[in-house]
């Protein structure tokens, strides 16, 4: 099936994360002291990531009275209907309420949503306002922060088939080479389609924001290059992500970057992947697709990919490379590999999700077979694994399925593994050592290991992976794990 390109790209806002510091002048704006001041959630109201084509994100603002009687306080948007903000205090819209009421004791809820229109530009812009309170003659404010800034925003305009709802556009169409770079944010609104024989190049420190279910498809012999670098990852996150990223993934917004049997090798290096359905699925989108398999690679390497609801990595009659990677923190399994040549180095799997209590799936699953709807598939698999870490909650984080049908040769060497009892074909291995990351909890998960962790120095040196995902060299010999040691 070929697909005809259509462009169709159009601007909007943007709203990043940022650190914001300001010194605002509010003179006796807060006079706490005083007992007719109200005290408010916060004294400044951020909006982070957002796209307000897409529809808009409220904040709240809690305002409460302290005192031991009635208040009655205007509320004024200072930007006025000029303002790209607007309010909504206890249920009516507007940006003056004169002589509200908060009881003693009591408090009230006041929605801000932010609206910004596109400036045609690239760099970041900034936009503030306030919401003052007046009591008499005195005025309290609480600050609002939203930081701006123009994308390129793709939408689904072609139904994927009679009814299915599901909309797709083409980025790269048939013979084709596209570049997105990185002065603009890219937001996708549907299915994102790489045609038969066209090529996608990602260039490094561009950001990729998929809404609700949207997907990254590389169809049939389409071809995709990411290129971030250490200092500037490729992102490819949700539309509505925060800067913290949180082990909600049940609040996944988007599907995959799914990629079908092809006749290049696709390349996916120094990309950020969170919060998906799946990070990334590497299989043919027919079952009679096997033979085509041995002509195509897919390299995926220093990669983060966190916070899926589903697998970090599916690859199914595939040939995989996954060297440097940080698998973490998956409702299902870490990497979930069936029938194919895989071949990892230098890789991190840990999976403490708390959030799927019947979680069964282990960090690392192989396979020789994969069912593809009533059917079972079955075929040769060759896995190979060294210098890696899988690590988890459960008692085993690795395992090896397999079918007589067909072969299922493995070899696990100089790994750092959870399982309850030793495992076959795994050599010079260390099993139920605690590798000690710096950090494990969901907020400020660091994946770097300590001083007295027993990966240091207990790899396997030569094995063609010369730098960690950070761009570190690797020691001789190296640190087990997608990261070198160091202080």
């Amino acid at each position: 099936m070929a697909m005809k390109k259509v462009t169709y790209c159009i601007s909007v806002l943007m709203l990043t994360t940022i650190s914001l510091f300001f010194i605002f002048s509010t003179q006796s704006c807060r006079k706490t002291q005083d007992s007719k001041m109200l005290t408010f959630s916060s004294d400044q109201v951020v909006f982070d990531t957002i796209f307000t084509t897409i529809g808009s994100t409220y904040r709240t603002l809690s305002v409460r009275n302290p005192n031991n009687h009635t208040i009655k306080t205007d509320i004024i948007l200072a930007g006025g209907n000029s303002s790209f903000y607007s309010l909504n205090v206890d249920g009516e819209p507007g940006t003056y309420f004169k002589n509200v009421e908060i009881p003693a004791k009591d408090s009230i809820l006041i929605f801000i949503k932010v609206t910004i229109n596109p400036q045609n530009q690239n760099n970041p812009f900034l936009v503030t306002d306030s919401i003052i309170f007046r009591i008499g003659d005195n005025k309290q404010d609480v600050d609002l922060v939203a930081f701006g800034q123009d994308a390129n925003f793709i939408v689904g305009d072609t139904e994927f088939g009679t009814g299915s709802g599901i909309f797709y556009k083409i980025v790269a169409g048939e013979n084709e080479t596209v570049h997105w770079t990185s002065d603009r944010p890219y937001v996708i609104f549907g299915w994102a389609v790489v045609d038969e024989g066209g090529k996608l190049i990602v260039d490094e420190g561009t950001r990729v924001y998929l809404h609700n279910n949207g997907r990254l498809w590389v169809y049939q012999y389409g071809n995709i290059e990411v290129n971030g670098t250490a200092q500037n990852p490729v992102y490819f996150r949700s539309d509505t992500e925060l800067s913290s990223y949180h082990n909600d993934v049940d609040d996944a917004k988007w599907d995959r970057i799914w990629i079908c049997e092809g006749t290049q090798d696709n390349v996916i290096n120094h990309a950020i992947i969170s919060k998906a359905f799946v990070g990334i699925q590497v299989e043919p989108l027919s079952t009679d697709a096997a033979p085509i398999i041995a002509s195509n690679t897919t390299y995926i390497k220093n990669t983060i990919i966190k916070f899926t609801q589903n697998a970090g990595i599916i690859g199914k009659r595939a040939n995989l490379v996954i060297e440097d990677c940080v698998i973490a923190d998956n409702g299902s399994g870490g990497i979930e590999l069936s029938i194919g040549n895989f071949d990892l180095k230098h890789n991190t799997l840990y999976n403490q999700f708390s959030g799927s209590p019947n979680r069964t799936t282990p960090a690392l699953y192989v396979s020789n077979y994969t069912i593809d709807g009533y059917d079972k598939i079955i075929g040769n698999t060759n896995f190979t694994a060294v210098n890696s870490i899988f690590y988890g909650s459960l008692k085993t984080e690795v395992s090896f399925d397999k079918e007589n049908q067909a072969e299922l040769n493995y070899q696990v060497e100089n790994c750092l593994y959870k399982a309850e009892n030793d495992q076959t074909n795994f050599v010079n291995c260390i099993r139920n050592h605690d590798p000690l990351f710096k950090n494990t909890e969901t907020k400020q998960l660091d994946l770097r290991i300590n001083a007295n962790s027993p990966a240091i120095n207990a790899g396997k040196s030569e094995v063609g992976v010369f730098s960690d995902i950070l761009g570190n060299p690797f020691a001789a010999p190296p640190t087990i794990g997608a990261y070198e040691y160091g202080e």
